[in-house]
């Protein structure tokens, strides 16, 4: 019994360091990329060198989320003032691709307090990029920081 036990402890902690059961993996689109390309995208992301990742387009999408939330989640990163400054830029980049499945992931970073370093250029791509859903996310974070708008205002 205890044997069976420490294999069941030991598989449910294996799933939760893969990240499989983490909201942010389920929110980054999923995609095959040729293996090629995908390492010249993670080279372009790391040299967080605008023109390629603009030139490559829609497949960069869900590498740069991966690597945003990566400095989000990464407490020494997001400290960092260098590395949280590419991780808005890589934002920003989102919004020159104009991938809409970037939306629902950038409403979960502009909701969550943990990712607060990049609210203000989340905010931006999301207007920017413009889908319904972003303008509902917009309205309630604006009701959230200015607390004084009335009731019968939203």
């Amino acid at each position: 019994m205890f044997i069976k036990c420490k294999w069941v402890i030991l598989i449910l902690l294996i799933f939760c360091l893969s990240g499989c059961g983490s909201p942010t993996s389920k929110l980054i689109p999923k995609q095959k990329l040729d293996p090629a390309l995908e390492k010249e995208i993670t080279q372009a992301i790391k040299e967080v060198n605008h023109n390629k990742l603009r030139k490559f387009g829609k497949p960069v999408t869900p590498l740069i989320l991966g690597r945003v939330f990566e400095i989000g989640d990464d407490h020494s990163l997001s400290r960092d003032v260098k590395v949280s400054a590419d991780g808005c830029n890589l934002i920003i980049d989102l919004r020159y691709i104009n991938d809409k499945r970037a939306i629902p992931a950038l409403i979960y970073l502009l909701e969550k307090k943990k990712y607060r370093t990049f609210r203000p250029t989340v905010a931006w791509v999301l207007g920017r990029i413009g889908d319904e859903k972003a303008v509902v996310a917009l309205w309630k974070v604006f009701e959230e920081e200015k607390g004084y708008l009335d009731k019968g205002d939203a």
